[in-house]
């Protein structure tokens, strides 16, 4: 049974040195380096330390999915490393131990960055959500969930991803892209609560550790 998880998100390229033993480890989108287009670099870093630290990270399930810096994801599999330990989600879904989870990995539009999209298609990935889904996992916010990326500036969630979520209420829906957003758990609509799991700061430094979310069965 699924009833402690650990989550990240937005980790560019810095692993977290310490994760707590959990039954599930969920990775909420930005995982490669800030040098996100370099694929030689990319593929170097999932082989040298992205894959040894999925194949030792005491998770009995690890599930993730891109963000709009994992271009590697979007572009180039090819040189992603073989047998990674873990259920990659890209509009699609895993059940695990009776638990329903759902991966995204779009975010709005913003200034060319993979997986962007106006709401209109966001609206359009976001309805294949089934229903009775458990778990969310989205790099992009619902709209005004915890969505803010720096002091001063706009949400940048997804109102059709808030819709979505409404809609099927699942119990919770995890998400990072918002990096001073980071918090939780916030109640979104009566049974369902959002968790931003972001690591990093504003200018993309590790700023926070590996969030823990118990789930009641």
């Amino acid at each position: 049974m699924i009833s402690h998880i650990v989550a990240v998100a937005d980790l560019h390229g810095r692993i977290p040195q310490s994760v707590p033993e959990c039954d599930l480890l969920i990775i909420a989108g930005d995982i490669s380096p800030n040098a996100c287009r370099d694929y030689d670099l990319v593929q170097s870093w999932m082989n040298k330390r992205f894959k040894p630290w999925l194949e030792k990270v005491p998770a009995r399930h690890v599930v993730g999915v891109a963000g709009n810096h994992d271009f590697v994801f979007r572009d180039r599999l090819d040189v992603m490393p073989d047998n990674l330990r873990w259920n990659y989600l890209q509009d699609s879904g895993v059940e695990i131990e009776g638990m329903k989870i759902w991966g995204t990995p779009w975010s709005l539009r913003y200034n060319g960055w993979a997986f962007e999209a106006e709401e209109e298609e966001l609206e359009q990935r976001y309805s294949a959500i089934p229903h009775y889904t458990d778990i969310i996992v989205s790099h992009c916010p619902p709209r005004e969930i915890s969505d803010v990326c720096y002091a001063g500036a706009e949400h940048i969630g997804s109102k059709a991803l808030l819709t979505r979520v409404c809609e099927l209420r699942p119990k919770l829906v995890v998400f990072g892209h918002a990096h001073i957003g980071h918090h939780g758990p916030v109640v979104i609509v009566p049974g369902t609560v959002g968790y931003n799991v972001a690591c990093a700061d504003s200018l993309n430094r590790p700023a926070y550790l590996p969030t823990e979310i118990s789930v009641q069965s």
